[in-house]
């Protein structure tokens, strides 16, 4: 679909249906949902008009990217090492696995071609492809070495505890024998929650959990793991005989984090909170729509431009700073074939009633006077004096979606 096109407009307009609460949850759903509700609805929900994938679609960011195709990097190789220790009873050569996988170059660049492949069919993103491809190679450097300090810890894991050769995978749903597993999915069944994990060592003394993470360190992190001790101890599938925990770290590009085993106190108390926490998010996406929490999270938010509390709020941030903002504006007068003076309604940038110029060569031909359009990352260009009319001049990354002449 054509963003920009009259013919095949986006338009501002909540879903038909709103999402139920999900039956199974994971950290990072409770996580999205806690932070806005109205944020995980509008996410979640269908979207038949705009296009046949789930939820609405996603916009792509360079940043998530980036920490995508290294997770997804990271996997190949670890799943690959894994793979080795188990047919040569241990002996692992990370050069040599690499070698075989024709180097980190050809790695990274699978990943980046696999993680870009995800995006065809996404009317936000698939016309960003070309320039999302050419910035994910232009990281490939930092995702290297990213890679080369979370592999190294790896190496050490594997040196540490040799793999059975008969043992699986991560594949299957039967209990986790001594070694290594990459990727593995824990269950607790009887609360309705999964994760998982990125690699879990099994010994005859205990369990090991490592997770890896690509930004920095922040304290949900270190929830995360609890949770992950909460799976590891309520799941009897993967771990029937009750096997303890000895160690969990987060693995960063540049350190890593140990964090305290929890008691068996800890893991009573985490459960009846999770269950708590789950049951009041539940109940709080089940209003249509559901509240907003409008805040700094709201920046990343791929669907404000669907969220009138949003465009309330930002009323109130109005500042004149030059920059990249959101514009919500009535079409005035077109000044010229791919110009035209609007005033602002909503703006994190500008004051309501302001007035502002336009320029989006060839996104302006089919709009009209009267339109109202809500307008993301839109470059907004104020002389330091303060003098004249501020400048937007849309760029490739900005969105424009019309408002239902109605409202």
């Amino acid at each position: 679909m054509d963003t920009f096109s009259r013919d095949h407009q986006w338009t501002v307009a909540l879903p038909m249906v709103w999402p139920r609460p999900p039956d199974q949850f994971s950290f990072s759903t409770l996580m999205s949902m806690e932070r806005c509700p109205r944020r995980w609805a509008l996410t979640n929900a269908s979207y038949p008009d705009i296009w046949s994938g789930y939820g609405y679609p996603p916009k792509a960011h360079m940043s998530a990217l980036v920490g995508t195709v290294t997770h997804k990097a990271l996997n190949s190789i670890s799943t690959t090492l894994l793979d080795v220790a188990a047919s040569s009873g241990g002996n692992t050569h990370l050069v040599h696995v690499l070698r075989q996988m024709g180097g980190y170059s050809s790695v990274i660049r699978r990943a980046s071609d696999a993680v870009l492949g995800d995006l065809k069919g996404n009317p936000r993103s698939e016309r960003l492809l070309a320039i999302l491809r050419q910035g994910l190679y232009a990281h490939a450097g930092a995702i290297r070495e990213h890679l080369q300090n979370m592999l190294a810890r790896i190496q050490f894991q594997l040196e540490q505890v040799p793999r059975s050769p008969a043992s699986v995978l991560g594949h299957g749903v039967g209990a986790l024998h001594p070694g290594h597993y990459s990727e593995i999915r824990l269950t607790a069944h009887d609360i309705k929650w999964t994760g998982v994990v990125d690699l879990l060592t099994v010994t005859n003394a205990g369990c090991e959990i490592i997770d890896f993470k690509s930004g920095r360190h922040e304290p949900e992190h270190e929830m995360q793991l609890q949770v992950y001790a909460l799976l590891w101890n309520l799941d009897s599938r993967r771990n029937p005989k009750q096997t303890s925990i000895t160690k969990m770290a987060l693995s960063y590009a540049t350190q890593e984090v140990e964090v305290e085993a929890p008691s068996k106190a800890t893991i009573t108390a985490l459960r009846a909170e999770l269950q708590r926490r789950a049951h009041n998010v539940s109940l709080a996406v089940q209003s249509a729509p559901p509240d907003a929490l409008p805040g700094e999270v709201c920046q990343h938010c791929g669907v404000r431009q669907l969220c009138e509390t949003y465009w309330s709020w930002i009323r109130l941030a109005s500042g004149t700073k030059s920059g990249f903002g959101d514009l919500q504006v009535e079409l005035r007068g077109n000044n010229g074939p791919t110009s035209w003076s609007c005033v602002v309604e909503s703006s994190n940038a500008l004051a309501t009633g302001s007035r502002i110029l336009v320029i989006g060569k060839e996104v302006t031909t089919n709009w009209r006077a009267g339109d109202r359009l809500r307008i993301l990352d839109a470059p907004i260009s104020i002389a330091e004096d303060g003098a004249g009319q501020p400048i937007s001049t849309l760029s490739g990354i900005s969105e424009v979606f019309y408002l239902d002449p109605r409202k």
